[in-house]
């Protein structure tokens, strides 16, 4: 998220002439706060991936320890 939030900086021009400035504002404050929360342990991401039964890839594993 820190390095998207720099980028975002670093091409703000761009994106307030992609998506308007209050689009923009609020990107630049869900990333910070985000990664903040996310250096903090406040927040975490969880993913779920879900197969149908006889399809897909069942052999997939149960956990992903990263």
């Amino acid at each position: 998220l820190r390095h998207w939030v720099n980028n975002l900086e670093n091409n703000w021009d761009d994106a307030i002439a992609e998506v308007g400035r209050g689009r923009a504002w609020v990107w630049r404050l869900y990333m910070a706060g985000c990664a903040v929360a996310f250096e903090r342990g406040q927040i975490q991401l969880n993913q779920v991936v879900a197969v149908h039964e006889g399809r897909g890839h069942g052999d997939l594993p149960l956990r992903q320890d990263w």
